[in-house]
């Protein structure tokens, strides 16, 4: 037993077989294989690259962060918060009570989902787009939706991560944030539909057989218009436009690297 916290950092691994109790804070951010573990009294946090292999583990009697991957067979309770983030994986198939709220930004498992939406459907919930399809069309009495931690009402998270927006209802966004977001997840082709849109200034081959020029349009309620380039990707083809303030291409190109118009390009790879 571990009477305070534990905490198990870097590159190291832990192998305790016999351990069975931490009294405060269990925190992993290397490899833990704890078999015999049952009970950690406050929080556990599994961070980064870590991996926990705790098979009997059966309380956490505070809160539960997964920041990386956890095999927590025998969990059957949380008693304060639960959170998943990013590309983190929990495996706790036993896991009926979560104390307060719960924060899935990562894709779990079916099984995990309908044992999460059937105990604490009256929760606070915290998702966003990565979570499976299934948790986003339950019926939850609390939820707040995040994109890339910005907060959206369902109607307009709905459209953003499916890229349901028009180019134009994209830049009338009044929040920053969530137009930011919404521009981010937007087919950048749809801004050729923009009210007023025209090329500046074209340039017929950059180099790598693609037209690169600098485009301008108008967003109601903007007293200035907007100049972006719009050019390609030499390795993928993928189309792009980048907000300037520069009307020349090169320049523009240029000043999206942060340099200035004397440099010249060699070959991009």
């Amino acid at each position: 037993s571990v009477g305070g916290s534990l905490s198990i950092y870097s590159q190291a691994k832990l192998e305790a077989p016999n351990l069975k109790s931490v009294g405060g804070s269990l925190s992993i951010y290397s490899q833990a294989k704890l078999d015999s573990l049952k009970s950690v009294g406050g929080d556990l946090s599994i961070n980064s690259q870590a991996k926990l292999e705790a098979p009997n583990l059966k309380s956490v009697g505070g809160s539960l962060s997964i920041n990386s991957q956890a095999k927590l067979d025998s969990l059957k309770s949380v008693g304060g918060y639960l959170s998943i983030y990013s590309q983190a994986k929990l495996e706790a198939p036993n896991l009926k009570s979560v104390g307060c709220s719960l924060s899935i930004y990562s894709k779990i498992s079916e099984h995990l989902t309908k044992v999460l939406l059937e105990n604490h459907s009256t929760h606070q919930w915290y998702l966003n787009e990565k979570v499976p399809e299934r948790l986003l069309q339950a019926k939850l009495t609390r939820v707040t939706y995040k994109i890339l931690d910005v907060g959206f009402d369902k109607a307009l998270f709905d459209k953003v991560r499916k890229d349901k927006l028009t180019a134009q209802e994209v830049f009338g966004l009044e929040n920053l944030e969530q137009r930011r977001i919404a521009y981010q997840f937007m087919d950048k082709t749809k801004m050729k539909d923009l009210k007023k849109f025209k090329a500046l200034k074209t340039v017929k081959n950059d180099g790598y057989g693609y037209k690169m020029q600098t485009v301008q349009f108008e967003i109601e309620g903007f007293t200035k218009p907007f100049i972006y380039l719009n050019a390609f990707c030499p390795s993928t083809g993928r189309e792009y436009f980048i907000e300037t303030d520069k009307t020349d291409p090169w320049e523009a190109k240029m000043g999206s690297f942060g340099l200035d118009k004397n440099v010249r390009f060699a070959k991009e790879y």
